[in-house]
Order: structure tokens, then sequence, then C-alpha cells
């Protein structure tokens, strides 16, 4: 086994479906910013890019 055994494996030829997202990258799912950024300050959804990109690849990404 090598020390990147439990690293991210992008060669298992499928998308990781939301369930798996929120689990693995739950911070993609934030609606606003953390309390530390200033009021200038705009959150940009990542879920929501994601989730345009998927559906502007007309790839049959797991969406749940």
């Amino acid at each position: 086994m090598t020390v990147y055994a439990h690293t991210a494996r992008f060669d298992h030829g499928r998308a990781l479906n939301e369930d798996e997202l929120r689990r693995l990258a739950p911070s993609i799912f934030a609606r606003q910013a953390h309390e530390s950024r200033s009021d200038r300050f705009q959150p940009i959804s990542t879920v929501d890019i994601l989730r345009g990109l998927m559906d502007e690849s007309k790839t049959n990404f797991p969406n749940t």
C-alpha cells in the first residue's frame, strides 16, 4: 500500500453523487460566507455551479 492509497482517485469512471459530495466535501453546499469574511465578499454557491456544469455537460451524472 502506498502513501496515496487513501487520497482522491479519478480513475473509477463515475462521478460522485450529491450524497457522496455532501459527505466528502460539505463546504460546497454552503449558502453563506464564513463569518470571517467581510460584508463586501459575495459568496458564490459552489453546488449551483457544479449543478450547472453537470446540466451543460449532457453527461449522465448521478444526481440525488
